[in-house]
């Protein structure tokens, strides 16, 4: 359990002594661990919080690589969205985003 910080696996087992509402403001760190250690009903939650997060400028790059990386359809959408909305205020070529992103960002614009 090195790869955590004590706060996330504190999280992750307080989730597990029907504590829900210790995942909140930890769902990436958490979604990581639940598909580590195979935690479904902890990777369900995390998915289920994480979909609903605000996107902003300073938050939506983390966003969408993590949405990407855990499949997060919802998240994806609301952060291709967000980013071509506001694609004359954010930087997207220094972002270094993943071409997969770039290419599904293209799409939607």
């Amino acid at each position: 359990m090195k790869d955590f910080d004590v706060d996330t696996i504190e999280a992750a087992l307080d989730f597990m002594r029907f504590k829900p509402d210790s995942i909140v403001g930890k769902e990436f760190s958490l979604l990581k661990f639940a598909t580590k250690y195979n935690i479904p009903k902890l990777l369900e939650n995390c998915s289920i919080n994480a979909n609903k997060l605000e996107v902003t400028k300073t938050n939506v790059i983390e966003f969408i690589q993590t949405a990407y990386d855990y499949n997060l359809e919802k998240l994806k959408q609301k952060c291709l969205k967000f980013l071509a909305e506001k694609k004359k205020e954010i930087d997207i070529a220094e972002s270094k985003l993943p071409y997969n992103i770039l290419i599904d960002l293209i799409n939607v614009l």
